[in-house]
């Protein structure tokens, strides 16, 4: 019997990026192994209906094991900042509860900012072979294959980080997305070189947004009056964090609607002719289906994404809200400009990563 055994975090502070880009990976695979398992910490209250819910949108059905909390490694956290704090817990005693899990004939697969080579090397000794999700390019990695999606990231840049014999494969073709959004870019290639008129507008700043910019953004866009020339759909974590006058607003304005945690988010990419949102996954979704976007840093390691898609002219980045307007009217006002950044995002990514990386572990020796 052949596991493919995932070990991924998420939460509040975490973000759901990690987990979404194993679950699309892994349905992607799942007929190869007889048995997925998902091995997480229980980070926060609700995790095991989060994760089924994000389950729901693949057709797929993994088993989640939660290991220890962090609540019980409190003293732990609090004495180790960063992102080793995500882990909770010392590499090796990690290393040592994931394998619980894990026979000499799985499959393991990584995505974790506080796991390094210490712990590779612990859990590779007892699995078939180890794979790596990483973006950070920081730390020494120990695995048969690593996998670094971001965009223009090039192979020499692990030179000294990985083993000789680890197969590196860096850059956004292998961008894992879901299988929704190869389908729609079709159809996309078709419109959009056709759009001269930008009429509606999706904010998303990711499925963390703890810091709620997404209710900041939709505030400045009403103070500007830009929701009376184009119709705003707002996808948020969690409505509640919308602040009451914002909901009133919404129920007023039959131009703005706010959605809480939707299962069709290449629909309504497909749908919108403009963005605003943040770094990580959601960059290769737009970048597929060729919607020009107006991106927020949100997190130190989107930086070097968000610097390459702009230099490409993909993507306009934004820190404030005087260039956060000033970017939406420039825009608005050049549809040269638009179809460049059309064009230029078609070309970062088509959608097949994921094909590719399964092609990859099947093929790997």
């Amino acid at each position: 019997m052949m596991k493919l055994v995932v070990r991924v975090d998420f939460s509040t502070q975490i973000g759901l990026g990690h987990l979404m880009r194993c679950l699309t990976l892994a349905e992607e695979i799942s007929h190869l192994f007889d048995e997925t398992i998902f091995v997480c910490r229980r980070h926060e209250a609700g995790q095991e209906k989060l994760f089924n819910t994000c389950v729901a949108n693949y057709a797929f059905d993994p088993v989640l094991q939660q290991i220890g909390s962090l609540k019980g490694s409190e003293k732990f956290v609090n004495e180790n900042v960063g992102y080793i704090g995500w882990l909770g817990d010392f590499p090796e005693e990690d290393a040592k509860i994931t394998l619980e899990f894990v026979g000499l004939d799985d499959w393991v697969i990584v995505d974790h900012y506080g796991i390094d080579s210490q712990w590779h090397k612990l859990v590779k000794e007892k699995c078939y072979h180890l794979m790596v999700i990483d973006d950070l390019c920081n730390r020494n990695y120990l695995c048969d294959i690593l996998l670094d999606q971001t965009y223009n990231r090039e192979n020499f840049e692990y030179s000294g980080l990985v083993s000789s014999d680890c197969r590196v494969l860096t850059g956004s073709q292998y961008a894992l997305l879901r299988k929704e959004f190869q389908i729609l870019r079709g159809e996309m290639e078709k419109k959009r070189p056709q759009s001269t008129i930008l009429q509606r507008l999706l904010v998303f700043m990711g499925g963390k947004d703890s810091k709620n910019i997404a209710g900041s953004v939709l505030a400045e866009l009403i103070k500007k009056g830009w929701h009376k020339a184009l119709d705003i759909t707002v996808v948020v974590p969690i409505r509640k964090n919308f602040v009451s006058e914002l909901a009133a607003i919404e129920k007023s304005e039959n131009k703005i609607t706010i959605l809480e945690k939707v299962d069709n988010m290449a629909e309504l990419m497909a749908q919108s002719d403009l963005a605003i949102g943040s770094g990580g996954t959601a960059s290769w979704e737009r970048c597929c289906l060729g919607l020009p976007s107006l991106v927020f840093v949100y997190a130190d390691n989107q930086l070097k994404t968000i610097r390459s898609l702009a230099e490409k002219g993909a993507v306009i980045p934004w820190s404030n809200a005087q260039e956060l307007n000033e970017a939406i009217e420039l825009i608005l006002n050049n549809p040269k400009l638009y179809q460049e950044m059309v064009k230029f995002s078609f070309e970062v990514c088509d959608g097949k990563g994921t094909k590719r990386i399964r092609e990859e572990l099947i093929n790997f020796d």
